[in-house]
């Protein structure tokens, strides 16, 4: 198998993601290699960030020159020039706990999978809460019945063939959310997926001083990738539930958080031209997935008909954005209509769905787990 590991800074810590590697259970060269791809940096210069890496490291530093501020170029590069049957995404930054590929690996080998989607916590040692799988389910993942489009980042292990049989390719021109046509493409395809709830995790390390994913920007940009996908065949080739499914969690999970981030501390004129982007976008949702507010709770169905008024009502708009952050009362956790409470996206499904995931997530009791860099982690939180 393959680690592809794009690096775009020179401050990133490079090495320990790659030395993370060294530990995962899987032997250099025989089982595992690594591609580092040089984006936007000089060779050589990320061949010195490598200095202290074993002698047995199997790595190879590739170079991508595209001039743009996004890992889709790098991540496509190393995946056409791979080899490998499986392939796993690593950000420059983050790494993998101990035993980690090995435990992927096996499971993937095991049941013939196109993807094994790996558990996620921080380096503090609290749980990523994602995807929100049924509770009480164990084997194949179903991309509706197991909520997958909540789950859309490439974290786990990933069968080459299948990204490319399916045609399936990251998005270009965007800064961020270029990944979503691949996972979305994977978790639709028919083809088996898991959940490695009790595998090693893969830790998104927060000391970057940059993060391309995290930078501001306008909200028309922070949505373009999602964008992109609602006007495309594929989207439209869906069933209609699914189509729901996934713009719903758009609206949730990019816009409305997007919005609220750009319009709560500024003044009216920049407050008014952003809802005018996010009413841009809203239109485009709900025309490629009629019905998409069925799933949303009160709180936010009356924002979206705020947001989509010919003049829209800053103050309620505020008001609304600053309600829905309020997770618990009946007005996030209701939808509008009763009969809409009991979907399977619906707020209080997802909500006691997340609520349950660290009985499925592998246990990390009170032995503290040490980081790459010498720290210790705390016990997982659940919830």
């Amino acid at each position: 198998m393959e680690v592809i590991v794009p690096v775009h800074d020179r401050a990133r810590p490079l090495a320990r993601a790659v030395a993370s590697v060294a530990e995962s259970g899987l032997s250099w060269g025989e089982q595992v290699i690594v591609t580092v791809v040089a984006h936007n940096l000089p060779v050589d210069a990320v061949d010195g960030m490598l200095e202290d890496l074993p002698a047995e490291a199997v790595v190879t530093v590739l170079p991508c020159d595209d001039g743009l501020p996004s890992p889709a170029g790098p991540r496509t590069l190393a995946l056409e020039r791979s080899r490998a049957r499986y392939v796993s995404f690593l950000d420059s930054d983050d790494w993998f706990e101990p035993g980690a590929l090995a435990h992927w690996l096996r499971l993937a080998e095991r049941h013939g999978l196109a993807a094994v989607i790996a558990p996620e916590r921080h380096a503090s040692g609290r749980a990523v809460l994602n995807p929100p799988v049924r509770p009480l389910h164990a084997g194949a993942l179903h991309p509706r019945r197991d909520r997958l489009p909540y789950r859309t980042a490439l974290r786990g292990l990933l069968e080459r063939a299948a990204i490319l049989d399916e045609g399936l390719r990251f998005s270009t021109g965007v800064t961020n959310g270029s990944d979503q046509p691949v996972s979305l493409g994977l978790w639709f395809s028919g083809r088996p997926l898991r959940f490695a709830s009790r595998a090693p995790a893969y830790v998104l390390g927060d000391d970057a001083p940059s993060r391309v994913t995290r930078t501001p920007q306008p909200l028309d940009a922070e949505v373009a990738a999602s964008a992109q996908l609602l006007r495309g065949p594929w989207f439209r080739s869906l069933a209609l539930r699914d189509r729901q499914l996934v713009a719903t969690k758009m609206v949730r999970i990019h816009l409305l958080p997007g919005l609220a981030l750009r319009t709560l501390d500024v003044t009216d004129d920049k407050a008014a031209h952003e809802c005018a982007h996010a009413a841009a976008f809203l239109h485009l949702a709900r025309d490629a997935a009629p019905g998409l507010e069925r799933s949303l709770s009160r709180t936010d169905e009356r924002l979206v008909e705020q947001v989509l008024a010919a003049q829209p009502d800053l103050p309620r708009v505020r008001d609304l954005l600053a309600q829905r952050r309020h997770f618990t009362r009946p007005s996030t956790l209701l939808t509008r209509r009763l009969g809409d409470a009991l979907r399977r996206d619906a707020p209080l499904r997802l909500a006691a769905a997340s609520a349950l995931l660290p009985l499925r997530l592998r246990l990390r009791r009170a032995a503290t787990r040490p980081n790459p860099d010498g720290t210790s982690t705390a016990p997982a939180s659940r919830g």
